[in-house]
Order: structure tokens, then C-alpha cells, then sequence
């Protein structure tokens, strides 16, 4: 019987209950070898009390139907084999003498009493037209049952709910990311080269919605920065618009709460030593660490001794709108300009290309990307500008007299250094707190004139150096009115 079963298949990922099962073999009735399987079926029902020897014989020639039906004597294996076409056909030839005697016995009484084979052949056609009756109707309600449950292979998957017409979805937000998703902040364990070389990288896609710039503020300290309120006062309410990186000695047990603007703002920093290559290294490094940050446009290289003289705003405005950047270069024919050059330097660098000029650069993102990247003139300081070349004071505005930056450049430092005081090493002027009053400071705001955008402005210097640690209290008091900051006290 298994044989008559057709395989079907309604696809992948189309689960078929046993009851379609039952369903698709009732359907198979209605077709040309429904009787065949049908009577087949009946007679091994009949003969259920057979011995299982016999059964097994059954089985047998079940399988040669199978492969006669597959030659071209379909028709004729399946009258030879069929009890009721040929009932003394099937008999087989290796029967027991038992099943023989009931064989005989069982075939003299159909002899003697014809009726009885009658109505066993009525018997039999009744047995048949139930099972064809029950077959069509089973498979007419299995169809039924398929057609609800998998109407088509494309309706197998569900589909999403469509919204209403009535309340369609909104449209998209743009997701507004915040500045840390852009840059690695903080503490990290990149190394120098790895460092300067994310840094190095250039955007080659604009930003659809670039954030808005902001001003990198890089304080390179000995240990900790004991102005730490004045600039809190500088910064106060202005959140969004700077960032701030400091770079101590790595000894340096400096802590601030995490309330203040300046907690988390250490970079991975190194010992620094005065007047060596170290100097400019840790600058380099301050200004990666800076680099990564895309939002940070503009990069101003502070001390810890270094005060604000002008209101955030004014900075911010200032730094924003200048077409220029603020490195200070020229050329010194004394033994502190031209004297420091090594003929090693040579032929990469020329004495003719030799510069200096103030630390205290202020950059945009552009000159910061040259400075962190630089393979060509940066290596020959480090192999050859040491102790007492003080690299801090050359490299940069060589840089730009080397590759010949000069209309970029305002070509003054923001930054008031007070060189007055003079001497064969000579130093710059440190203020302490007798010294600190609201005339030396608006001197220094607006004592000078210089060209700012093509006129002339009293406003050069944003900030000044050196004031000791001791002149906090004073500048707390005396900021509020000259600068008009926001008072913390």
C-alpha cells in the first residue's frame, strides 16, 4: 500500500499536518489506480487473520506490484496479483501443509456453496464503494482544510501590518549624536605613532550635520593647574563650544571633583624636559589627542600659569572669524636664533629656513593636521635639535617659513609673554599677588595694536603668562568687571 501513496511536497517552510497527509492520499482515489489500491487494501483487511508468515508474503509481492507497475505489464501484474480478478492466482508456492489444509478446505466450501462467494464478492464490492465514499469526502474536507490554512506559498510568511491611512508614521528623527561619539576621549591605551596616525586622518565626506566648532584648549602643565577657579569662571556657561586636554607629569597625583569642567581631561602623557625635544613631543601629542575630535576646529596651546584676559564669547568670536592662524616666526641672527641651528639639519633644512618664534600657537584644524603628520622635518629635530635647541621655540614656525605658510599666519602669538626684564638668559616676567591689579591687566587687554583681518584692533593678546599660583584669589575678585565673567564666589 505504500507504494500507492504519491509523494507531495508544497515546498520549503510549508509545515503539512498528518491530517493533509490523510487528505492528499483520500484525493488519490479519484484517479485511474484508486480501485487497484483500493482493492489490494480490502483484501489484506479479509485476510488480517493469516499468519504472519503469510502477511510477509503479502508484503513480498506488494513490492513486485510496485516494480511491475513501473514496466510495461502494469495491467497484467496487477490482474495476476489481485484476489478478485484471479483469486487462485495469488496463491503462493511455498506454503506450509497447514496453511495448505485450510487453503483446501477453505476453497471447497466456496464449491460447494456458491452463495457464500456471492456475498463475499458482495461483501467485498460494499467494502470498496464505503472506502471510495469515505476517501472522497475525507479528501474533500482536507482540501477545504489546505485551501484555509496554506492558501498560498506567498501568503506562508506574515505580513507586516500596514498603519492606518488615517495616522500615518511620523517621519524620521535625525539622531543628534553626542560629541563623545565622535573621537576617542580621555584616557587610552594608543601608542604615539598610533596616535598621531588617527590623528593625522583626514575626513574626505563632509559631515551632513557637522556639530558645531569648537575650541580645543590644551593646558601642558608641570604637575597641576592652581588657576584651576578662574577658568571654571572663564568657562562657565558655555558647555558645547571647548574642549580642554591637559598633559602633567605622569607622576602627578592632580585630581579635581567631578563637577569641574576640567575632570577627565588628562591625555596619556610622558615626562617633559625643559628645553629638549620632549617639549614639542608632548605638544604634538596634546594636539592629537585634540585631532580626534572632528568638532574641534581651532587649538590653543596654553600653561598652567596662563590666564584668560577676555570673556569666552569674545575669545570664541575671535578665534572663529580670524582668516588667519596665530604662530609667531621670524629670523634671530644671535646665538638664540641662527646660533641654535646645526649644519647637521642639512639639506632638509636650510639655515635660510631657520625660524623662531613664541610656544603659544593658536592653529585651526588644518596646520594642526601638518604638524601631528609631519615626516619630513619633525624627524630631523628629534635626531638633531637636543638639549638646548629648545625645539618648542623652532620647530613650528620653521615648519611654516619651510614650507611656506606665511599668508596663512598672523604671524603673532595670542599669548603675552613679558620679555622686559631682560638678561644673557633672559627669562619671562612671573606676576605675583602684590602685583596683580586692574591697571596691569587692562594694559595687558588693550595696551597694544596689531592687525586683526585686514584693520587694526587694540584687542591682540587673549591671554597672558606667568602668574603664580598665589595671584588666584586676586584675578577671582578682579575678573568679574574687567572681563566680565560670570562671578563663582
Amino acid at each position: 500500500m505504500r507504494s500507492c501513496l504519491p509523494q507531495i511536497s508544497l515546498g520549503p517552510h510549508v509545515e503539512v499536518s498528518p491530517f493533509s497527509i490523510v487528505a492528499m492520499m483520500s484525493k488519490f482515489y479519484a484517479h485511474s489506480k484508486a480501485a487497484r489500491c483500493a482493492n489490494l487494501v480490502t483484501y489484506v483487511y479479509l485476510n488480517a487473520s493469516s499468519s504472519a508468515q503469510v502477511m510477509k508474503k503479502q508484503s513480498t509481492f506488494v513490492h513486485l506490484k510496485r516494480a511491475g507497475e513501473q514496466g510495461k505489464n502494469n495491467e497484467q501484474l496487477a490482474s495476476f496479483y489481485n484476489p478478485f480478478t484471479n483469486p487462485t492466482s495469488y496463491k503462493p508456492n511455498a506454503l506450509s501443509n497447514v496453511e495448505n489444509q485450510n487453503y483446501t478446505m477453505k476453497k471447497q466450501q466456496q464449491d460447494q456453496n456458491p452463495s457464500f462467494v456471492v456475498g463475499s464478492q458482495l461483501l467485498n464490492l460494499i467494502a470498496v464503494c464505503f472506502l471510495l465514499a469515505f476517501g472522497f469526502s475525507l479528501g474533500f474536507m482536507s482540501s477545504f482544510y489546505v485551501r484555509i490554512s496554506f492558501p498560498s506559498s506567498s501568503r506562508v510568511l506574515p505580513r507586516p501590518s500596514s498603519p492606518p491611512l488615517s495616522s500615518p508614521l511620523p517621519p524620521p528623527q535625525r539622531q543628534v549624536r553626542a560629541h563623545s561619539d565622535y573621537y576617542v576621549r580621555g584616557m587610552h591605551d594608543m601608542t604615539d605613532e598610533e596616535l598621531l596616525w588617527r590623528a593625522s586622518m583626514v575626513p574626505r565626506v563632509a559631515f551632513k550635520h557637522a556639530p558645531k566648532p569648537k575650541v580645543a584648549f590644551l593646558f601642558l602643565t608641570r604637575r597641576d593647574l592652581p588657576l584651576t577657579p578662574l577658568w571654571e569662571m572663564f568657562f562657565e556657561g558655555n558647555e558645547g563650544l571647548y574642549s580642554i586636554y591637559v598633559h602633567h607629569h605622569p607622576a602627578s597625583n592632580w585630581s579635581v571633583p567631578k563637577d569641574s569642567v576640567f575632570y577627565g581631561t588628562s591625555v596619556p602623557s610622558k615626562v617633559v624636559k625643559w628645553g629638549t625635544i620632549r617639549m614639542m613631543e608632548a605638544e604634538r601629542r596634546l594636539l592629537a589627542n585634540a585631532l580626534l575630535d572632528f568638532s574641534n576646529q581651532h587649538f590653543v596651546l596654553l600653561s598652567e600659569t596662563c590666564i584668560p584676559l577676555f570673556n569666552f564669547p569674545t575669545v570664541y568670536s575671535y578665534l572663529l572669524s580670524s582668516t588667519k592662524v596665530f604662530v609667531e616666526a621670524y629670523d634671530d641672527p644671535g646665538p638664540n636664533g641662527r646660533g641654535r641651528y646645526r649644519s647637521a639639519m642639512k639639506p632638509r633644512i636650510e639655515l635660510k629656513q631657520w625660524r623662531k618664534g613664541s610656544q603659544w600657537f593658536a592653529v585651526d584644524r588644518n596646520l594642526a593636521v601638518e604638524m601631528v603628520s609631519d615626516e619630513e622635518y619633525f624627524p630631523v629635530f628629534q635626531r638633531h635639535c637636543g638639549a638646548w635647541c629648545f625645539a618648542d621655540e623652532h620647530y613650528l614656525p620653521t615648519l611654516v617659513s619651510a614650507r611656506d605658510l606665511w599668508s596663512r599666519s598672523a604671524n603673532r602669538s595670542l599669548t603675552l609673554v613679558d620679555w622686559s626684564r631682560g638678561g644673557p638668559r633672559a627669562h619671562p616676567a612671573r606676576f605675583g599677588r602684590n602685583e596683580i591689579t586692574a591697571e596691569l591687566l587692562e594694559r595687558m587687554r588693550n595696551g597694544s595694536e596689531c592687525s586683526y583681518n585686514g584693520r587694526t584692533t587694540r584687542i591682540c593678546f587673549l591671554f597672558a603668562r606667568k602668574f603664580l599660583p598665589n595671584t588666584s584669589s586676586r584675578l577671582l575678585r578682579l575678573a568679574p568687571r574687567l572681563m566680565a565673567l560670570q562671578s563663582l564666589l
